[in-house]
């Protein structure tokens, strides 16, 4: 019994350099097991990995976090495609929180099969662009149904970070209180003026809107280190 897949008739030569390349071939390390699996596959390897179980947009500059969850999500949207259930999943991978509104839903009722989205994306370390946006409302197209068509509320809502952490009692000024699209991406409230006054470690911010984030996230903790003196002063 042999393994070769050649024919009976296959030359020597054909033979040979059919043994030869199984040798080499299986010598190779090959982490199956990672190489599919969306928490441990290599992130070199992961558009391969996306394109095979049918992630239809991906750009390798969302974050990785995002890009995993987008792949571990990937099967479960193609079989509820259509439905509720694929658009809320689609959202969730990307990261965000959605309200959705169907047509019966709401007074009086709207056209039929329709649908009204009013979507809240964080949770990243940068502030989402607009293609992150765009991106994510084109995956939302291909998972809703095909007979029905939907709108995006845009958030203008008032959005107020605090300080959940302060670990060196520390006061956060600047302009703590911002409208969402005030960086000219829908729905992203960008603030570009904090400061803190006392260097630490283990700050979080915390940020906080009417009707639009519930409950409260909280930043990943981060670190004010003090600035590099440039002179010294003596006072008598």
């Amino acid at each position: 019994m042999t393994d070769s897949l050649l024919p009976p008739n296959a030359t020597p030569l054909e033979t040979a350099l059919a043994q030869v390349m199984a040798e080499r071939i299986g010598a190779l390390a090959a982490p199956l097991r990672a190489l599919w699996s969306p928490t441990d596959c290599p992130e070199v390897f992961l558009p391969w990995l996306a394109a095979t179980v049918g992630v239809e947009q991906w750009s390798d500059a969302w974050p990785i976090a995002i890009r995993r969850a987008r792949v571990a999500s990937a099967i479960a949207i193609h079989r509820y495609k259509g439905t509720v259930r694929a658009v809320t999943d689609i959202a969730s991978a990307y990261g965000g929180n959605l309200r959705l509104t169907e047509w019966w839903q709401t007074t009086p009722p709207g056209a039929p099969f329709t649908f009204a989205l009013s979507l809240s994306v964080g949770g990243q370390v940068a502030a989402p662009t607009a293609d992150f946006i765009t991106a994510l409302i084109a995956d939302i197209s291909r998972a809703k149904p095909a007979r029905a068509h939907f709108t995006v509320t845009t958030a203008t809502n008032a959005v107020t970070l605090s300080l959940a952490a302060n670990p060196s009692g520390s006061t956060l000024s600047g302009t703590v209180t911002v409208n969402a699209g005030n960086s000219g991406v829908p729905g992203v409230a960008t603030f570009s003026t904090l400061t803190l006054n006392k260097a630490g470690v283990g700050y979080t911010l915390s940020a906080s809107s009417i009707g639009l984030i519930a409950p409260s996230p909280v930043s990943a903790a981060f670190t004010i280190t003090p600035d590099v003196p440039t002179q010294l002063t003596f006072q008598t």
